[in-house]
């Protein structure tokens, strides 16, 4: 069984064996990743996601196509198909996921990446949106993340962190003037420059 390593952070890439992967065509490669992050999806959400502007038949042949050339591509076990009905990465086999490592420890180290960065497939406007829900859902988790350890580095007066944790919310969120303010209050109090 091959070892499959799947970067959804940042610009998106697969590794087989070390080895980066080439997928055949945009559309099978979001296909993959929308299952990275799903885990299972029926095969109407991933026709609706990736095709929708297609009729029901082209997008039911379409995703057969996909499911075949990432089966090709990552091996026969890597996909699960139930029945007509859905489609899931096989939990016996499953690859190694950036987006499932993330936790409130590491998040803040993926500051500059984002979800799925420069990754469009032309004329998928459902698969864009859904993009955008997760860069949405991925950017309030990190603002939650850095706010809550400047509360705590606030709580211990430590200016450092401080001054690391406001600068990592100006760049996410350059309007947030009670960070900002609260920067400026805590430099006036401790006579430090910003």
């Amino acid at each position: 069984m091959a070892n499959i390593k799947v970067y959804l952070l940042g610009r998106p890439y697969v590794e087989m064996d070390g080895e980066r992967v080439n997928f055949p065509y945009k559309k099978a490669e979001g296909f993959f990743y929308y299952l990275c992050v799903k885990k299972t999806a029926t095969r109407e959400e991933i026709i609706s996601v990736l095709w929708g502007a297609d009729n029901e038949n082209v997008g039911r042949k379409n995703l057969r196509e996909a499911v075949y050339q990432i089966k090709k591509l990552l091996g026969k076990e890597i996909l699960v198909t139930v029945g007509h009905t859905s489609i899931s990465l096989n939990p016996e086999c499953m690859p190694e996921i950036d987006w499932d490592n993330l936790n409130d420890e590491n998040l803040l180290d993926a500051e500059e990446q984002g979800f799925l960065s420069h990754f469009m497939i032309k004329n998928s406007y459902e698969f864009e949106e859904w993009i955008s829900a997760m860069q949405e859902q991925y950017n309030k988790r990190f603002v939650k993340v850095a706010r809550e350890k400047l509360y705590k580095a606030d709580a211990t007066k430590n200016m450092e962190e401080i001054q690391k944790y406001s600068n990592i919310l100006l760049k996410i969120k350059p309007l947030l003037l009670s960070i900002l303010d609260k920067l400026l209050y805590l430099c006036k109090v401790t006579q430090t420059k910003v």
